[in-house]
């Protein structure tokens, strides 16, 4: 018992911790652990780091009460290496992935000159039309996530419009597609028809 006390023992655990913790990360990614778990994706692979890591850590007490000491000792230099050989490698991705960030000063919204008059106009499903940006009137200009919310109660469809003449009312507009809903199970509404190019990146209409 008095050998599992030892510093080269010591060490052992410690390390055969850490690495398989690492481990266990990279086999959460090898294996898409996370992929499409939303906030919960973080969570899952750090659990998979724990597992694998606390595991390691109780088989070393075993691993290191039948091994001879010197062979523990070349282990942990084998470990160690893996261990910094990984936060090295991580260390330089890190470091390219911030020179391959744009500057935020070529993020931000150029001014614009030109100020467009306020449409009063409202659509008969809750959504004005925007006003025109820089954007639309070909300036440059860097848009984040949009988000739309439709109200779906009473409201049988929503329907596309083209071009639109600001001069003119919604009601004087042909609409170029719809989109229509359904009470789906537990009375979430879902789609039930739809173009085929809206394709959102995120959808909840259950909130």
């Amino acid at each position: 018992m008095k050998k599992l006390l030892k510093p080269a023992c010591l060490g052992f655990y410690i390390l055969m911790l850490l690495a398989f913790f690492i481990i266990g990360i990279y086999y959460a990614d090898l294996v898409d652990a996370g992929k499409n778990q939303g906030l919960a994706g973080g969570a899952i692979v750090l659990g998979y780091g724990v597992l694998f890591g606390g595991i390691a850590f109780v088989a070393s007490f075993f691993i290191a009460y039948y091994l001879k000491l010197n062979i523990i000792k070349i282990v942990n230099w084998i470990l160690l290496i893996v261990i910094l050989s990984t936060w090295g490698y991580k260390f330089y991705q890190f470091q390219q992935r911030d020179k391959d960030k744009p500057d935020i000063e070529e993020l931000k919204p150029k001014p614009v000159s030109t100020e467009a008059e306020p449409v009063s106009t409202t659509m008969n499903f809750g959504i004005k039309p925007r006003r025109p940006t820089a954007h639309s009137m070909g300036q440059k200009q860097f848009s984040g996530m949009g988000f739309f919310k439709p109200d779906l109660f009473g409201t049988e469809a929503l329907y596309f419009y083209g071009n639109l003449n600001l001069e003119k009312s919604i009601l004087e507009h042909s609409p170029a597609d719809s989109i229509t809903f359904r009470e789906g199970p537990a009375g979430v509404p879902e789609i039930a028809t739809a173009p085929p190019y809206l394709v959102p990146a995120h959808m909840k209409l259950d909130y």
